[in-house]
């Protein structure tokens, strides 16, 4: 089983949305893309690092940012995260004397400069990484911790620091690998106890607190990966073990099974990642196993959150075994981390039925082996 935490940085200086004050003031949004490279469970110079691209917005072409790669300092990236202002971003390292790395983005260049204090310790064992939307605190799945690690952020330096309880139990022998936060929020996919386990946060302190008891997935099916639609309605699974996709409806935290979940992709795909569009109308699932390596497509239903494959599906990388898939913040291009391929695919997203298509160049060499990557859409005032 893998955990699919591999971080991509990818700049687009081409995106610009413009607006002007009546003092002529010009607000610039740029898109970068950032690669979290990771060499499995060994450190060097060439695999643990950030590698960061722009984003050519009409073909979807990714560019190298000025000094990408940029080194995570003697850590194993997993998995990355930035803040919603994308001031700031952050790498789960998977060790405990270098548990988060973080960074401060540059917003004309894309560019990124490590923390003071960074990396930051901990007991646990960070595999993946999120900030919840007010940018006070930040989550990770602790797989071998069997819990997750609670951090408060400072929001001027970006700087963060474990909160006293961290890490909050998900279970003995749970083993989470995958942290999403919606709506006051937070679930873990725990791959080892085969479930889900939901807590409310805090929204002074960002403590956990759980909610009943852990949602049962069925035996051996693995769960790795864990997300919500942007409407906060609906929640997805990626379960590697059983080869298919679990939805569940979401009402005050609780979760309900979508009739018709599980959703199969193959008793051997072995999904390893979902996400879903920013529309919130398709979703995507990177398959590592055997029986293809590819990404299947879903359209999900606005009303229930049913989903039903999108012609085409799934659509083959080849030899390429894709760790994660992500799609970029206009729906306009998916982006897959390739581990041992050592590259990053680009896939153009038809906006009215969701299919895929490669892109010219597609795919990218990058240094290292990309585990997971997140896009950041910082502002510049001109």
């Amino acid at each position: 089983m893998r955990f699919s935490l591999f971080v991509l940085a990818i700049a687009a200086s081409l995106l610009a949305c413009p607006t002007s004050s009546s003092n002529n003031t010009k607000i610039t949004t740029h898109y970068y893309l950032y690669i979290a490279c990771n060499t499995g469970n060994t450190v060097s110079a060439a695999g643990a690092q950030i590698a960061a691209y722009s984003i050519d917005e009409t073909t979807g072409a990714l560019i190298a940012v000025p000094g990408t790669p940029f080194s995570a300092s003697s850590t194993t990236p997993y998995a990355v995260a930035v803040n919603q202002s994308s001031t700031f971003l952050y790498a789960a390292n998977g060790q405990k004397s270098t548990a988060i790395s973080a960074f401060a983005i540059n917003a004309s260049s894309g560019s990124l400069s490590q923390l003071a204090g960074s990396p930051f310790s901990s007991t646990n064992l960070p595999l993946s990484v999120v900030v919840d939307p007010s940018g006070k605190f930040l989550y990770t799945a602790d797989g071998a911790a069997n819990g997750v690690g609670v951090w408060t952020i400072n929001q001027s330096t970006g700087v963060s620091t474990e909160i006293t309880g961290s890490p909050f139990s998900t279970g003995a022998s749970s083993g989470p690998s995958w942290v999403a936060v919606s709506n006051g929020y937070l679930y873990t996919a725990n791959s080892t106890s085969n479930n889900i386990s939901v807590f409310s946060i805090n929204s002074a302190t960002g403590a956990l607190t759980a909610v009943g008891s852990p949602v049962g997935l069925g035996t051996s099916t693995s769960p790795v990966s864990i997300t919500i639609d942007p409407s906060g309605k609906f929640l997805y699974t990626a379960n590697n073990g059983s080869g298919d996709v679990s939805a569940f409806t979401i009402s005050s935290g609780a979760l309900t099974a979508v009739t018709g979940s599980p959703y199969s992709i193959g008793a051997t795909s072995s999904p390893n990642s979902v996400s879903v569009s920013p529309d919130g109308r398709f979703l995507y699932v990177a398959n590592t196993g055997s029986g293809g390596k590819s990404v299947s497509a879903f359209g999900i239903n606005a009303s229930t959150g049913a989903l039903m494959a999108v012609s085409g599906s799934p659509f083959s990388m080849g030899s390429i075994s894709p760790l994660y898939a992500g799609v970029d913040p206009t729906g306009s291009f998916l982006y897959t981390a390739n581990g041992i391929a050592n590259s990053v695919s680009v896939f153009a997203i038809n906006s009215s039925t969701g299919t895929l298509s490669s892109t010219s160049g597609s795919p990218y060499t990058v240094a290292g082996t990309p585990y997971h990557l997140v896009v950041a859409t910082p502002t510049r005032t001109q």
